[in-house]
């Protein structure tokens, strides 16, 4: 299966950070899957603080810029647990 990369930016209300460098994955899913680790990764690092609210996600795009996903990081989370 080919290939392509993805970008994880986050957004927190007014704030976006943009991934400059993306994942590379097979597909949509894989990339939410990286997503998943990543958001596990920063609150394992406490650079997320305890609130984790809908404004808090990662924005999935394409190589092409295209929104692909918004996957807020308490549903990410809440999944990985449940």
């Amino acid at each position: 299966m080919p290939q392509s990369r993805y970008f994880l930016h986050i957004r927190d209300n007014d704030r976006f950070i943009e991934d400059p460098e993306g994942v590379i994955a097979a597909g949509i899913e894989e990339a939410r899957l990286e997503a998943l680790r990543a958001a596990a990764e920063l609150k394992a690092e406490g650079l997320l603080d305890g609130e984790l609210t809908e404004d808090r996600r990662f924005e999935l795009t394409d190589e092409q810029g295209e929104l692909k996903a918004i996957l807020p990081f308490e549903r990410l989370l809440n999944s990985a647990i449940s």
